[in-house]
């Protein structure tokens, strides 16, 4: 099972490397709202693609949710 930690690493110049990495160092709600939503579509896209397995995108998208709200819901971004 992939995480986004490998991800970025595999794929340092990928829009989803791009997006998560500017999420996380998002200085306000609204921008990181912004590219967690990006983030979370990219690997959206990525899976219905083929590019990811469930596991792995159902990975990529606990690291994403967790980074973003730093254990909070995530509905608390929107």
């Amino acid at each position: 099972m992939m995480n986004m930690n490998q991800f970025t690493e595999s794929h340092p110049g990928h829009p989803l490397s791009n997006a998560y990495g500017l999420m996380k160092r998002s200085q306000t709600k609204s921008e990181k709202r912004d590219f967690f939503l990006m983030a979370r579509a990219m690997t959206q896209l990525l899976k219905y693609q083929g590019q990811l397995t469930e596991s792995e995108a159902t990975s990529l998208f606990d690291d994403i949710d967790c980074q973003a709200v730093g254990g909070r819901s995530a509905r608390s971004l929107q």
